[in-house]
């Protein structure tokens, strides 16, 4: 059980990193943010377009956040927290995998 105590401990610590990171970066670099998210350059995007991939992008940003926090809780008493791995492992693979090929087989903006 220590080991997925550190598990959850560390991961929960990334997910709240990169989630906190992304919503600062919602709140005070919208261009940059909408423009990460739609893979193109800073200012390409007109104001629906940027508003647009906001509203799509920050439920996934925030389910980082809350995620990465039931994770810190969890590791308290990791001997409950199987699903909550089980929940991780399959957002990993079923959400963020598509976006990262995604990302990385489509032409890049020059």
């Amino acid at each position: 059980m220590e080991r997925l105590t550190w598990w959850l401990r560390i991961v929960g610590c990334l997910y709240l990193l990169e989630g906190g990171g992304l919503s600062l970066q919602v709140l005070f670099a919208r261009d940059s943010f909408a423009a990460f998210w739609a893979s193109t350059r800073v200012g390409a995007l007109d104001e629906v377009a940027g508003r647009g991939v906001l509203l799509a992008g920050l439920p996934g940003v925030l389910t980082c956040v809350l995620l990465g926090a039931v994770m810190l809780v969890f590791s308290r008493g990791p001997a409950r927290s199987g699903g909550l791995v089980m929940i991780a492992a399959a957002w990993e693979l079923l959400v963020w995998l598509p976006v990262d090929l995604m990302s990385v087989f489509t032409d890049s903006p020059s």
